[in-house]
């Protein structure tokens, strides 16, 4: 699934013409995620660390203007180390994303660029695994057959500020952080459970077409 996402952005790329104010770049990203869940109904969950990687097609629109269609995999959940009587709680869910930012690349001279990013992401429930340990005892349930009460779809806002450094070529190293604000909740019967993420992350970027 993950590499059908990551073709599709690929053949976008390729098909949008030239001429709406430059070449279209391709970018491949891979960093870390900082996430946890947050709302009403949730009471100070830990963050937990995931991978997240993935692809975009960066189309421009202006000289100062792009448009950004991403398609990749984000590990997001939270943990609770203390519930008390000795219970601790850990959520493991997985998405693949596409989000759809717009990104404004400022005009400046030399070999390192800034960008500034914002805009909807949509995602696609991929995994869902939940572990409760109790007083030295583990318990483990998934969303596919224990759990039927996480939502496979999850929708928020995203926004993020990065850096083009130029190297050889029309080669360019980047580095992005990233916010995503989960704007619905991941429970069917719990309103107010919501995810957020705080990425890290590096890759290139080059011309296509």
């Amino acid at each position: 699934m993950t590499r059908t996402l990551l073709a599709a952005v690929a053949a976008t790329a390729l098909l949008i013409p030239a001429s709406l104010g430059g070449q279209t770049r391709l970018s491949l990203q891979v960093g870390a995620n900082m996430s946890t869940i947050a709302g009403d109904d949730v009471r100070g969950p830990d963050s937990r660390r995931g991978l997240t990687a993935g692809a975009s097609a960066i189309v421009p629109l202006s000289s100062v203007l792009s448009l950004q269609l991403g398609a990749g995999y984000s590990a997001k959940g939270a943990a609770i180390a203390d519930l008390g009587l000795d219970v601790s709680f850990d959520l493991e869910l997985g998405y693949l994303e596409a989000p759809l930012l717009v990104r404004v690349e400022p005009p400046v001279d030399g070999t390192i660029s800034p960008h500034f990013m914002i805009g909807p992401v949509f995602a696609l429930r991929s995994g869902c695994h939940v572990t409760v340990v109790a007083e030295g005892v583990t318990l483990s349930a998934d969303c596919q057959n224990e759990i039927q009460d996480m939502k496979e779809t999850d929708f928020g806002a995203m926004a993020g500020a990065g850096l083009d450094i130029a190297t050889s070529g029309s080669l360019s190293v980047t580095l992005d952080v990233l916010y995503n604000l989960g704007l619905t909740s991941i429970a069917k019967s719990i309103g107010g459970i919501k995810n957020r993420s705080f990425s890290v992350v590096a890759g290139i970027a080059f011309p296509v077409g």
